[in-house]
């Protein structure tokens, strides 16, 4: 919601509206979250020095690799995603290193070998890869959809049977996916709902592959993970908890932190209560069980809720054996009857 400028009270009003939620209690229960944004600067006043976007290094009409650049879609510290085009009905999307990031070139070129490796059933097919101007891109097809995030919000905002069974649908395509993925030897390890794309006949591909891990490539712990904390698992949660290097992305924990996306998707919040302070957050994350959806103020769905459990048990052995085993039990689940 502040992505443009707005008042608490507006930013929530118009959350609470769009999710179909009473604006007072989210009112209560924004507060704390609120304050403690606030206080890390992540969310700040609109006349201070840092709120200034992140400007664009390229601009429109510039050729790369053949390709005309056309329009910015998003910018980031060390990499901009921009969509080009090489002849009126060839679209594709650049990622491309900003400049002064060194550390852009070894994430840009071990994103382009990932999505060499994958089935563009998976992921975007890569098209091209290399240096311009001495900066790192990479060329992939442009796909076009809505994040899941989006999608099942609209789904959710209609709250009946039919909506339940299309969000068993793209949830089932998101299992599905991950599960190919995971076929291929490749853990995404940024799993959340912006890096999911549903498309209109709600087929799934996922999105930045810039943090994921080739299995068998790497034997010691990673020095930093990527990823949103809320969809962290608990191993990862343990290690920061501790002061640990954190572990490499693994199959089971990939598992946990799908297991969390799909509670956000079909209620719209968090399967925990969360605490935006930093040890606390970790602590419940390798701690606490799985909130009810009745608590939510939602419905029972025991189906869908036993399931999710499983997927979201703290140790990694107590989860499902693979992500093609929760599938396959997630394409079990039926709607509820009242």
């Amino acid at each position: 919601q502040f992505r443009t400028p707005k008042t608490i009270a507006q930013a929530v009003a118009r959350f609470s509206k769009e999710a179909g939620l009473d604006a007072e209690a989210e009112l209560n229960e924004a507060v704390p979250v609120l304050q403690s944004l606030i206080q890390a600067g992540y969310l700040v006043p609109l006349d201070a020095k840092n709120v200034s976007a992140i400007p664009p290094s390229l601009s429109r009409r510039v050729e790369i690799a053949g390709w005309t650049v056309l329009q910015l879609v998003q910018t980031m510290e060390d990499t901009e995603v921009w969509q080009v085009r090489r002849n009126p009905s060839e679209i594709a999307a650049l990622k491309i290193g900003r400049p002064g990031h060194p550390t852009a070139t070894r994430a840009v070129e071990h994103e382009a070998h990932v999505l060499s490796r994958l089935d563009s059933a998976v992921g975007s097919r890569l098209l091209s890869a290399g240096f311009w101007d001495s900066r790192p891109y990479l060329m992939t097809e442009w796909l076009t959809g809505t994040d899941a995030g989006k999608v099942c919000s609209e789904f959710r905002a209609r709250n009946d049977a039919a909506s339940k069974q299309a969000m068993l649908i793209v949830t089932s395509a998101i299992l599905q996916t991950y599960a190919a993925l995971h076929d291929c030897g490749v853990i995404h390890g940024d799993v959340h709902a912006r890096n999911v794309l549903v498309d209109p006949q709600q087929s799934v591909k996922i999105l930045d592959f810039g943090a994921a891990r080739i299995v068998g490539r790497d034997k010691i712990a990673a020095a930093s993970r990527a990823g949103v904390s809320f969809f962290f698992e608990p191993e990862l949660a343990q290690a920061v908890r501790a002061g640990s290097y954190p572990p490499l992305p693994t199959a089971l924990g990939e598992q946990y932190s799908i297991g969390a996306l799909i509670y956000f998707l079909l209620t719209g919040r968090y399967y925990l209560d969360f605490i935006v302070e930093k040890n606390e957050m970790l602590r419940q994350i390798a701690e606490d069980e799985m909130v009810p959806f009745a608590t939510r103020g939602l419905a029972a769905w025991p189906e869908a809720e036993r399931t999710l459990r499983k997927a979201l048990q703290k140790k990694p052995v107590d989860r499902f054996s693979s992500l093609a085993e929760f599938s396959r039990a997630w394409e079990r689940v039926g709607i509820p009857q009242f």
